[in-house]
């Protein structure tokens, strides 16, 4: 098993877990930086019913806040995490 199923695996995993204890989808959150976006990657390669959130701290550079417009435009157009 590779790092990439592992991943999946536990995303997978802790998914679960959240419908089951708490009945709402895991919550995935983002920073607008390379590892969130491959973390979201790996949620839309699982399947996972997720929520995705980010936190504005009005720090961030502004590409970084136009990177972060233009994922939530893409998640709302293609269903969020959930694979289609």
């Amino acid at each position: 098993m590779d790092k990439l199923d592992k991943a999946i695996e536990r995303l997978k995993l802790a998914a679960q877990m959240s419908e089951t204890y708490y009945q709402k989808p895991l919550i995935v959150t983002t920073s607008g930086g390379k590892d969130s976006d491959v973390c979201l990657a790996i949620a839309k390669i699982a399947g996972i019913n997720c929520e995705v959130q980010h936190n504005h701290t009005t720090a961030d550079a502004p590409e970084t806040v136009y990177h972060i417009r233009e994922t939530f435009r893409k998640l709302e157009s293609d269903g969020g995490c959930v694979s289609a």
